[in-house]
């Protein structure tokens, strides 16, 4: 029996030495808590969270979302209390969230226990709006307009939510691209046409599409022309000249343009009034000389630009010792026969020229005459020339030139002259004599200016129903003409005279005149009357006849005929004559018809 015994005291030894003892407080399993300060929450709430443990134990956090998990490692709490913090971004998305709280106890070997709770998130539905800043531009050809495209989320939950965007609206030769901060980059090209365009951002996200508007105006690109004037400048060792610079706009809207120029030696100084401006201007560029050593040629560029737009031309200077130059008012007149033109010649010196410089004309077309009122001068002075184109030169163009010489040097100056046809004019009336009131006849009388002897005038007479007579008449010496005209029509008429010139004069027209035909005696009886009219006409005429012969008969032998001077230009006419045969001036007033 001891044996056994002592065998049970061993075994119970072995048996509690192996044995682990539970502390009397924990004698009842641990627990863990959690909760949310709301069970429901709007999109972009903060949520706070609370974890309560009746042990100390190291607590994990995990919130599970439509947008995910989101885990925090609160690490050792005490027991006996809430332990409380405040989460942000687990709101974002619409849905039911899962809190779920875990907590390891050390007292229990390590021991987890988990809790949880839920949550709700509510909001408006997904929706979003588009706009376009600024809601205008204006760009030129080839340029790039940028807009920023604002998106407006119906809630701020929503603002990570990827918009598909397109753009509409676009013309020819344009294109778009996104850059960086929602910013819209609309690029155009010099072929675009200028117009208005309503530009259209299309936005598309979870089955939703809104839109925005803008106008870009396309305007044409801002281009300029560049000449200079003269191409071609002299100046002499010590002086100055200039060039006269035009900038013109030609299209889109104006920007600063700046000039400048290359191509001269360091010792010619140059300046623009002014160097830059706006188009459409111009300046004046100034060569100095006055450094000038030497003689030459050079070739100058001038150039413009203005916001990457570049415009070259160029002009030509010669640098040259003492000299003079000659220019004209004019390169091209025209005169007239008959009549006179005056040019201005301008005699300028270069540097210090200081010698006598002679005048010469050479070119003038026989007919014509020429005169120069300074012949000869020391520079600077001014001569007229005056052309006269007489009567017998040939119609035609010419060019003929004034030839300046001095001091060795020559230059002249040419002009084309054009001589045209003297100008007519006619001048028409119509009357009636008595007898040409028996007879129903009217005298047609006129004059033309100037005189061309022999020619015919064509007489054109309108009367009732389209009736149309034409006629011809001879001019005299003097320029008379005239016509007796019956007619069986009686009615308002109109006759016209008119005629088509010659090589040296210009044809011309008269007015219309008006005169009425009436008959104011019965058939048989104008018939006896006319017979008598005539009968007695012929007797006064030659009675009229006998008494101008016997005048002329008695007067002197030795009277012979006298001359007058026409008052315009000099000529010689006759006592007898009307008009001057070189100009076609009256000199002398008709006498009336006897």
């Amino acid at each position: 029996m001891p044996r056994v015994g002592l065998t049970i005291i061993l075994l119970l030894s072995l048996l509690l030495t192996h044995m682990s003892f539970t502390p009397a407080h924990s004698a009842v399993a641990p627990t863990v808590e959690v909760s949310t300060d709301r069970s429901t929450y709007s999109i972009g709430d903060r949520v706070v969270i609370g974890v309560r443990v009746s042990e100390d134990a190291s607590v994990t956090i995990r919130v599970f979302t439509p947008a995910g998990t989101v885990t925090y490692n609160l690490g050792t709490i005490g027991y006996g209390y809430w332990y409380t913090f405040t989460a942000s971004g687990l709101t974002s998305v619409l849905g039911t969230c899962t809190v779920e709280a875990a907590a390891s106890f050390p007292g229990w070997g390590g021991a987890t226990y988990t809790a949880s709770t839920i949550f709700y998130v509510q909001g408006p539905p997904f929706d979003f709006s588009l706009s376009l800043l600024p809601t205008s531009k204006t760009v030129e050809q080839g340029g790039t307009a940028s807009f920023q495209i604002l998106v407006t989320y119906s809630s701020p939950a929503y603002s990570g939510v990827t918009i598909n965007v397109n753009v509409l609206g676009l013309g020819q030769g344009m294109g778009w691209r996104l850059g960086t901060s929602d910013d819209l980059y609309i690029s155009t090209s010099k072929d675009t046409p200028p117009q208005s365009y309503t530009i259209s951002v299309i936005g598309n996200a979870r089955g939703i599409t809104r839109q925005a508007t803008a106008i870009l105006t396309v305007v044409p690109r801002f281009d300029f022309s560049l000449t200079v004037n003269p191409s071609v400048q002299t100046v002499s060792i010590g002086g100055k000249t200039s060039y006269t610079v035009t900038v013109n706009l030609l299209s889109g809207s104006p920007a600063t343009v700046s000039l400048n120029v290359s191509g001269l030696p360091s010792e010619l100084k140059y300046v623009f009034s002014p160097q830059t401006g706006t188009p459409t201007f111009t300046s004046i560029l100034t060569v100095d000389a006055s450094g000038a050593s030497n003689e030459g040629n050079y070739t100058l560029t001038i150039s413009a630009s203005s916001r990457g737009t570049s415009k070259v031309a160029t002009a030509t200077l010669s640098v040259m010792r003492e000299d003079f130059t000659i220019t004209c008012s004019v390169n091209r007149t025209s005169i007239r026969k008959g009549q006179k033109a005056t040019l201005n010649f301008d005699v300028k010196p270069l540097g210090r020229f200081d010698e006598t410089v002679t005048l010469t004309v050479s070119g003038i077309p026989d007919g014509a005459t020429s005169m120069l009122t300074v012949p000869s001068g020391k520079p600077p002075f001014t001569s007229q020339l005056i052309v006269e184109a007489g009567p017998s030169v040939k119609v035609g163009e010419y060019m003929f030139s004034v030839r300046a010489s001095g001091k060795g040097k020559t230059h002249s100056s040419t002009v084309a002259l054009r001589i045209d046809k003297m100008a007519s004019s006619l001048e028409l009336s119509v009357g009636q004599s008595w007898l040409g009131i028996l007879l129903e006849e009217f005298e047609v009388s006129g004059i033309m200016k100037p005189p061309v002897e022999g020619s015919e005038v064509d007489l054109t007479y309108h009367g009732p129903g389209e009736r149309t007579v034409t006629r011809k008449a001879s001019v005299d010496r003097e320029g008379r003409f005239r016509d007796s005209y019956s007619s069986d029509a009686p009615g308002n008429w109109t006759v016209m005279a008119s005629w088509p010139g010659n090589s040296d004069v210009e044809g011309s027209s008269s007015s219309k005149v008006t005169f009425q035909k009436t008959s104011i005696l019965p058939a048989p009886l104008s018939n006896k009357l006319i017979i008598a009219a005539v009968a007695a006409l012929a007797a006064i005429s030659s009675v009229a006849f006998l008494a101008r012969r016997r005048r002329r008969i008695s007067k002197p032998s030795h009277v012979g005929p006298q001359l007058l001077v026409c008052p315009k230009c000099g000529a010689e006419v006759g006592v007898e004559d009307i008009f001057c045969s070189s100009c076609g001036e009256i000199v002398r007033k008709p006498e009336p018809a006897a």
